[in-house]
């Protein structure tokens, strides 16, 4: 059965006092901490129960809200680790303001070591016409109830990870040439954050057929709603997490600064092989290649090199997969998957 979620939240009382925080079954009162889980789904069998973990450190003091998610994707468990790692370190005596934490959205994912959910191989998705939801569209409907507790003013950061590629850290954020007042604060947060790569996420323009590339998406509903809500792509995201809780004055102290100089991208390319084969890095993460440089190439069983995979513009790369097999056609991301290039000119 598909649990209903009476959330309620808010950052302050009449009297400027912090209140409690609700999301669910799940409550915190000032200068509290409350863990739990929320119930998707029965199985089959009556007995086994599909939940999503939930985790509410609510501050002695007034503040703003972050919502954290991590595990989204089964296969990315650094973040997952991490959003553990701040449950157990938070003190609501020393917080202004509340954080929730997704520590894995997909815990279905996670089992499976997927990066999709193997009831339905959605992650979030809706199918139009549907009398009944499949479990991605009622875990959708729990998380967006669950989520009714943010106002605008809060904000939201999404811990995302290079799974078992190799990757630099990076902010997945679009913003145009006249950015608009809610693209302006999510590029602060993003900043503030301190990661040395800002944009550059995959997406939707094609380069000679087979680059996947695009301006990274804004979420029109955050941007409508006016909560600030940027994704963050990390294999450590713990410090980055800490210098948006203080940006965000939730936390004492100030954001600690990039350690090199930040590199800014409106777009970004996947580029990947046309055939199966072994592919092989020729380019690392944090490398400059130029228009046409090779950034990886796939060779056959015997040794014959396939292809050379090169870059479709001047760039950075973000990410790139280590030597490994490659199959275009699968529907495991984690195969199809190449690099993934920042254009930078």
């Amino acid at each position: 059965m598909l649990l209903t979620i009476n959330t309620r939240g808010s950052i302050c009382d009449d009297r400027g006092m912090s209140k409690t925080i609700g999301v669910g079954p799940i409550k915190a009162n000032p200068g509290e901490k409350a863990r739990g889980k929320i119930e998707i789904v029965e199985h089959a069998d009556g007995y086994l129960v599909d939940y999503l973990p939930l985790a509410i450190i609510n501050g002695s003091k007034p503040g703003v809200k972050l919502w954290l998610e991590a595990g989204f994707h089964g296969d990315e468990v650094e973040g997952i680790a991490d959003a553990f790692q701040l449950i157990d370190d938070l003190d609501p005596a020393d917080l202004s303001g509340t954080v929730i934490i997704e520590p894995c959205v997909s815990p279905l994912s996670f089992l499976e070591r997927w990066r999709y959910n193997p009831i339905d191989l959605g992650m979030m998705s809706a199918v139009e016409g549907n009398t009944i939801p499949t479990f991605s569209e009622r875990l959708k409907q729990v998380r967006e109830e669950a989520q009714r507790v943010l106002q605008p003013g809060d904000f939201y950061l999404s811990l995302h990870g290079p799974g078992a590629s190799w990757g630099e850290t990076y902010i997945e954020l679009e913003w145009a040439d006249n950015p608009t007042s809610y693209e302006k604060k999510c590029l602060e947060f993003a900043e503030a954050i301190g990661a040395p790569i800002i944009g550059g996420g995959p997406g939707r323009k094609v380069y000679d057929h087979r680059h996947r590339a695009f301006a990274p998406r804004a979420r029109e509903d955050f941007a409508e709603s006016g909560i600030v809500k940027i994704t963050l792509e990390s294999k450590a995201p713990y410090k980055y997490v800490m210098n948006a809780l203080k940006y965000l004055r939730i936390l004492q102290g100030q954001p600690t600064p990039p350690e090199k100089k930040r590199i800014y991208c409106k777009e970004g390319a996947r580029v990947m092989s046309h055939h199966r084969g072994l592919w092989i890095p020729k380019a690392k993460p944090g490398d400059i290649v130029e228009k046409g440089q090779s950034v990886a190439i796939v060779r056959n069983m015997i040794g014959d090199i396939l292809e050379e995979v090169n870059a479709p513009f001047k760039g950075v790369v973000i990410m790139q997969r280590p030597p490994s097999r490659v199959d275009p056609i699968s529907i495991d991301q984690n195969l199809y998957y190449g690099a993934l290039v920042g254009r930078i000119e």
